[in-house]
């Protein structure tokens, strides 16, 4: 049921934006598992009973519980063969972010990256990282490609949520 809660809230920020007043899922924190009290006939008096929710909190209901992928094997590989020789070259990147998530320049030496990125630095006052690596210059990078194999019996499960967010 989270995981069903967490893709309706993802979808409705892709669909209607961050805005903490929407009055869409993706507004709501707390989550609340109501399936025990659910009968099969009382949907209605559960969703009134949602009014007694603070803002921010949603009462789920699972309808159908999902069937998992019950397959030894999820996935499947395709692998890409290399045909000739590939060529390595060494390279010197530049970033502001300890995980190198924010790139500023590269440069085949280490004098040429260091002047790009002391340019930078001195600009942005940000403080600059520079790490070597080997960058593939001649050939495919692509080796394989996983993709999940589907069960023939695997089924999502059906929710439905309501609850008290703010508009």
């Amino acid at each position: 049921m989270m995981e069903a809660f967490e893709t309706a809230r993802r979808e409705a920020e892709e669909e209607h934006g961050t805005d903490h007043y929407g009055g869409y899922i993706n507004n709501a924190d707390d989550l609340y598992d109501w399936t025990s009290r659910y009968n099969g006939k009382n949907l209605d008096k559960l969703e009134d009973k949602a009014f007694d929710l603070n803002k921010g909190e949603v009462a789920g209901i699972c309808l159908k519980k999902p069937k998992p992928n019950k397959n030894k094997t999820k996935s499947t590989v395709e692998r890409f063969p290399q045909k000739g020789t590939r060529k390595w070259v060494t390279m010197y990147v530049a970033t502001t972010r300890w995980d190198g998530s924010n790139f500023v320049c590269e440069a085949k030496t280490l004098a040429e990256c260091v002047k790009k990125a002391r340019l930078y630095s001195e600009k942005t006052q940000e403080v600059v990282n520079i790490d070597i690596v080997k960058r593939l210059e001649k050939g495919s990078n692509k080796c394989a490609r996983i993709t999940y194999k589907k069960s023939k019996t695997e089924e999502l499960g059906h929710y439905v949520f309501f609850g008290r967010v703010s508009c």
